[in-house]
């Protein structure tokens, strides 16, 4: 069975603020100068099917960085895509959502983790 990449959009993805890519199921070559997010966009399509980025590291930096390399706070990570498997459309989408908790008597919410 042939699978195609329809489209893919990712959000918020490392240094990615927005990116979609319409293929229509055909094939694309991606290229750049160094540090133009060719590997980003890669890592967005493994973390999107398998948990893990292109070095099959589950545990690295999804959270889109500012321009001195900090995470941007409160914005979710996310990626999505619609892929053919035949004749069968499939669609795709992970969030990587940051968690802010409010404790109790505290005016502000704090940074919990990530979901």
């Amino acid at each position: 069975m042939q699978i195609k990449i329809d489209n893919l959009v990712i959000k918020n993805f490392k240094k990615i603020a927005k990116l979609e890519l319409k293929l229509g199921g055909e094939g694309a070559t991606i290229t750049g100068e160094n540090g133009t997010g060719k590997t980003t966009l890669a890592d967005a399509w493994f973390w999107l099917t398998s948990g893990s980025n292109l070095d099959q590291k589950s545990n690295f930096n999804i959270i889109r960085l500012d321009e001195y390399g900090q995470p941007v706070d409160k914005l979710d990570a996310q990626v999505a895509a619609q892929i053919w498997a035949g004749s069968k459309l499939i669609k795709l989408k992970k969030i990587y959502r940051q968690k802010w908790t409010k404790k109790h008597g505290s005016a502000e919410k704090q940074f919990s983790g990530y979901t």
